[in-house]
């Protein structure tokens, strides 16, 4: 396996997925608590490279919608973020707990 990112290294992890066409449909904001549960950070691990799945991607692998499901909760709509209060306050607390732990 390779080293992985260690528990004190990051709080949170921003990933940005970007369409061909260039555009950033949201993002993904992990809090590093969740990637050592899921074996994505810590020591020698196997796994060397996180996937993220879009919630309006279709996997069809087992593994794959398992990832897509557990994931769903971190990603952020650019555009319900910018227009929707419950998701602004959604992703308040969530920072909001990465900075308590």
């Amino acid at each position: 396996g390779k080293l992985q990112y260690q528990k004190g290294d990051f709080d949170l992890a921003i990933l940005c997925p970007v369409y061909v066409d260039g555009s950033m449909p949201g993002f993904f904001a992990i809090p590093m608590e969740e990637l050592l549960r899921r074996k994505y950070a810590g020591t020698l691990l196997p796994q060397a490279s996180l996937v993220v799945y879009l919630p309006d991607a279709s996997p069809w692998k087992a593994g794959s919608i398992a990832a897509q499901q557990w994931q769903a909760p971190f990603y952020f709509d650019a555009e319900r973020l910018l227009t929707e209060d419950s998701e602004q306050r959604r992703l308040k607390l969530l920072l909001e707990s990465c900075a308590e732990s």
